[in-house]
């Protein structure tokens, strides 16, 4: 249990990182009644930039994670080590050398995202290659996944509280609290490391496959193919909703920033009941079937962010705290089942050619990945120039376009997981 408590906070982490810099990063640079700190059409090119590079060498991080020999391991000197940078840079990541709007904060922001995102590559990749070496049997993979998902869970009540801090404290002091708080999440993970010393966690190969070549095995797994697209459409989709969720509780919804909380609590709460119910659905039906039904659902659900308005009988607040409910729960197949069908993809592979490759596979899996949360990154700012603030001509219109695009997103998804092969069910 312990071991499973401290691989399972390393999630906690990269979930309150993730969900401070999605909720108030674009807020904080492009104010939706303040100067903006960069020019606003600019903004997505410093997160598109550091997508780019992470995905550039994503795949030498994984390999190099695989093959890695030392005293402590394959995985934990990475883990160790970049815990603090990671830290470092997220924090860095709020302080622009000028006050007003000027391109030195673009150039500045430019920057700090790639380094910050080419970190978080070295520390992401090893940790989540982890899972299939810390828990090796199915129930095993059910437990240490379930921790994950519940710190994760915690961690968006966490980040949730950022609103709270912010109107507090001010942006710089509430960054630089939540970078000490990821700062021990992301050192937890070595400690599970050090627990399974001795204890079978699998070695890096005898005789690894060049490079190339097992990229190109990667990349001709049309089971890992379809469930990437997939994945990284879902990823896209939650960088979209993540990002807006800001505008749509202040300049949609006219609540206060400390109201965010409200926006998140009952979305966690409703994610925790629903998950024994995706894990009863999933023995039925199998995961498949779950994992489409969950993405069709939130297809549907994201785009009635159009339909929140004051003409309806429910406050505001109650319309707002519904929607992020009901996406919650559609969603929750998405990301309960997403380990267990990487996990599949890696040990079919490892029956086939004899090798143990899950920080390539993880590693392919986020080069998508950050492609597509980057051409995200470029099409949030755009859709925010139509309309982001009750000052605007159209108001917060572009706010309730990035939902549309969210669910286009997920409905295309679920048609590339029509087409995901049966491995192991």
């Amino acid at each position: 249990m312990l071991r499973s408590l401290l691989y399972g906070f390393g999630s906690f982490g990269l979930s309150v990182t993730s969900l401070v810099i999605g909720n108030w990063l674009l807020y904080f640079y492009l104010p939706p009644n303040g100067q903006a700190r960069l020019p606003a059409s600019l903004y997505g090119l410093a997160f598109f930039c550091g997508y780019l590079v992470a995905a550039l060498i994503t795949p030498w991080i994984g390999y190099f994670s695989d093959h890695f020999r030392s005293a402590w391991g394959r995985r934990l000197p990475f883990l160790f080590g970049f815990a603090f940078l990671v830290a470092a840079l997220f924090f860095s990541l709020w302080l622009p050398p000028l006050a007003g709007q000027s391109a030195w904060n673009l150039v500045y922001l430019l920057v700090m995202m790639v380094l910050y995102r080419v970190a978080l590559a070295f520390y992401q990749v090893p940790y989540q290659a982890l899972l299939p070496e810390l828990a090796v049997t199915d129930v095993q993979r059910a437990q240490l996944s379930a921790w994950q998902s519940g710190l994760l869970l915690l961690g968006f009540i966490a980040g949730g509280m950022s609103g709270i801090l912010l109107e507090a404290w001010g942006t710089q002091r509430m960054a630089l609290t939540y970078a000490l708080i990821a700062l021990l999440a992301f050192l937890s993970p070595s400690g599970a490391v050090w627990l399974s010393r001795g204890q079978g966690l699998a070695s890096a190969p005898r005789q690894p496959l060049h490079f190339l070549q097992a990229l190109r095995l990667i990349l001709v797994n049309r089971a890992f193919l379809y469930f990437a697209l997939a994945w990284s459409l879902y990823m896209m989709t939650s960088m979209l909703v993540q990002n807006i969720s800001s505008f749509l509780i202040t300049e949609v919804c006219l609540l206060n920033q400390a109201d965010t909380i409200y926006f998140y609590l009952p979305s966690v709460f409703v994610s925790l009941l629903c998950y024994p119910l995706v894990t009863r659905l999933t023995r039925r039906l199998g995961k498949r079937r779950v994992y489409i039904a969950s993405l069709v659902a939130a297809a549907c659900i994201f785009p009635c962010i159009w339909l929140i308005s004051d003409r309806w009988l429910f406050s505001l607040k109650a319309q707002c705290i519904s929607w992020a409910v009901l996406q919650a729960a559609a969603i929750s197949g998405a990301v309960v089942l997403s380990s267990a069908f990487l996990a599949e993809i890696t040990d079919e592979d490892a029956y086939r050619t004899g090798q143990r490759r899950e920080g390539m596979y993880v590693a392919a899996s986020k080069v998508l990945e950050q492609i597509f949360v980057g051409a995200a990154s470029l099409l949030l700012p755009l859709l925010l120039l139509v309309g982001r603030g009750r000052s605007d001509p159209y108001g917060p219109l572009g706010v309730r376009l990035a939902g549309v695009a969210g669910g286009v997103f997920m409905l295309a998804a679920a048609l590339l997981m029509r087409k995901y092969p049966r491995l192991m069910e």
